[in-house]
Parts: structure tokens; sequence; C-alpha cells
């Protein structure tokens, strides 16, 4: 079979198929992955109940597991979850569900917050989710684990082709490209899968590409010593994480849709400035803090839900897109959810599909 896309996803969903016992070939030729350039902050808690129980599999998958965890780059520096008033009931029973899983989780209030933070500005804030086993990835230490265990179960690697057409077989398989055949395909491409999927694209979906954008700044002289979390803020959109010791890495919801692809691998000095005015009022010291590099990308939405399930009269094709920035902290299980689906279509192959929008 083939996996098409080798972003996180991609690469996890071909290292679970492969250790089933498949034959795969990774195709990678998305020279704007998003996984490229994400902050790769990992959890367990979501405000949504689906997407909450794929970050706990996750957990229970790799995350969770010390040594596994750090081979992929994991820095376990716990995660909040910043929410607003009202939020409580929402944070209480997202966390209760975390802690009957086995992983630690509590709901403090502002005060404990921002005492245990001092960088943290708690107004307009109730209270916050504390998982004391998240943090972040470094993007290109998880992206080269799950490339070299794929590689290690026999994966086929394929870099530089990125699929432009994909279509049926008579029935028995997928053609790519018009001259490449696989028996059967898992679409993670990222933004360039609604193109890849044309009219097979589900309906009710929509997909759209929009910008991300991050810097990474100093941290205030004295602070560095202090404990940083990866932080993401409910109210606003924004969202951080520590970058070493001497760091933080933020940044915040771009209202830009419908980005093309594009080489931008950096900030204007006016969009960090906007930055600034947006994640300033949570993170003060931002405001003067030095800008010591910038990231623009850009990434697929998929609404109302990402896609991960069959494709709808295309037999033996699988999708897996629109994480939407939660693309690390959910791979391991969408991998192998991918991988269920894979095994599931084969054994019905040529009856109909339906997607599961999770």
């Amino acid at each position: 079979m083939a996996v098409v896309g080798a972003g996180v996803v991609g690469r996890a969903t071909a290292a679970e198929v492969v250790e089933r016992g498949r034959s795969v070939a990774l195709l990678d030729g998305e020279g704007d992955a998003a996984s490229t350039v994400s902050g790769a902050l990992v959890r367990a808690y979501e405000a949504d109940a689906a997407e909450r129980a794929r970050a706990i599999r996750s957990f229970q998958l790799l995350w969770g597991s010390e040594e596994r965890a750090a081979a992929h780059g994991f820095r376990r520096t716990g995660a909040l979850v910043l929410f607003g008033p009202g939020g409580r009931a929402a944070a209480t029973e997202g966390a209760a569900e975390l802690v009957a899983a086995g992983l630690a989780a509590e709901v403090l209030d502002i005060d404990e917050v921002t005492r245990r933070w001092p960088l943290i500005e708690g107004k307009g804030l109730e209270g916050a989710v504390w998982e004391p086993g998240g943090g972040y990835a470094v993007a290109a230490v998880a992206l080269a684990a799950l490339t070299d265990r794929a590689r290690r179960a026999g994966a086929h690697i394929v870099d530089g082709h990125a699929v432009r057409t994909l279509a049926c077989d008579a029935g028995s398989g997928v053609v790519l490209d018009g001259r490449l055949h696989a028996r059967s395909a898992v679409l993670a491409a990222g933004c360039g899968t609604p193109e890849l999927l044309g009219e097979h694209w589900p309906a009710g979906h929509t997909a759209r590409t929009r910008r991300i954008q991050y810097a990474i700044f100093e941290r205030p002289t004295g602070t560095a010593s202090e404990p940083f979390p990866a932080l993401v803020d409910l109210t606003t959109g924004m969202w951080a994480r520590p970058d070493g010791l001497d760091a933080v890495l933020a940044g915040f919801p771009v209202e830009e849709w419908n980005v093309p692809p594009t080489a931008d691998t950096g900030l204007t000095s006016s969009q960090i400035d906007l930055l600034r005015e947006r994640v300033g009022p949570r993170l003060p010291f931002l405001t003067a803090a030095r800008a010591l590099t910038s990231v623009c990308g850009r990434d697929l939405y998929v609404s109302p839900a990402a896609l991960l399930g069959p494709v709808p009269d295309l037999p033996h094709t699988v999708v897996a897109a629109g994480w939407s920035g939660s693309g690390f902290k959910s791979a391991p299980a969408a991998g192998e959810a991918a991988a269920e689906a894979v095994a599931e279509s084969a054994t019905r192959a040529g009856s109909p599909a339906r997607p599961a929008s999770l």
C-alpha cells in the first residue's frame, strides 16, 4: 500500500501499517508540510470529547512512555489549558476523563496558576487544566524517529515524490499519477489532500488552508530557572511553550485563509509586532522581549472535524487530514486508526465506504 504525505500523521500511519505485516511505500513530496514548522505541543486535555479521546489514546501509545517519548524528542514540561469564566464544568469533566485513563490532571484556580507561573497574566481567566505529563516534541526529532521506526519495520521511503492524481484501478486498487499502482492508499498529504481527492472530497466538510506563524523570544533575565509549561489559552487562541531554558516560542491564530504554497520562512517586523500585541496580554514580558527567530507556514483546516476514515466512492482509499495544529499530540492514535481503517477496507473490498469524522 501507499501512504501519501510524510508529515507526522503520515509517518505514524506508515509505521503502524508496516508493523502489521503489510508492504508500505511512504511518499514524501510535500515541501510545505505543516509538521516541519509545527510548535508540536502535546497534551491529552481537549475541550472536544472526540479530540480528547484521540489525544488520550496517543499518550497510551507513545507520549506517556518515558523511554519512547524521549526517543521522539519529547520534552515533558507540563501543559496548561487556560479557560475563561464558565469553563470550569467542561474542564472538570475532561480532567476526570484523563485521570480515569491513568493520566495525571487537575483543575487549578487562576490565582494558583499565576502563583506557580508568574510570567502568565491571569486577567479574564477562571482557571486551567494542568497536565504534569504534557509538554512538546522537537518536531524534527519526532519526524525522524517515526521515519526510522517505519524503515526498520520494512517500509520503503520515497523522498521527493509529490503525488498529483489518484484514481481507482478497476476496483482492485488505486493508481497514483497514472503509473504507480497500490492495493490501497492512505492520504495524509495535508494541504494537498483536497486537491488530490477532487470530486471525492467528502460532502459537508469544508477545507481551507490557513497561515500558521510563531516567533521565539528571549526570556527575561533571571527567569530561566523558573519552569515554563506548554500552554494554550482557550479565550484568545494564543499558545506558547519553552524553547530550551532561555526562550519561549509563542503564536496565535492568524485570520489569513486560502493560503497558497509559499517559500516564506520568517515573519516581517510588523508581523512580529502584531504577535506581541496579541500574545502580550497573556505573557506581558513578550511585549519587550527580543525576537530571536520566527517561522511562517500553512496548515489545512477541515470543518466540522478532521477526516479519518475511508473515502466515499473511492475503494481502497483512506483519508487522514485536517488536524488543524493538533497533529503531533494526535498522530499515534491517528496512525493506529488509519491502519485499522485500511485493514477493514481490505476485508470488505468493493463495499460502499463511509467517512469517519473525528
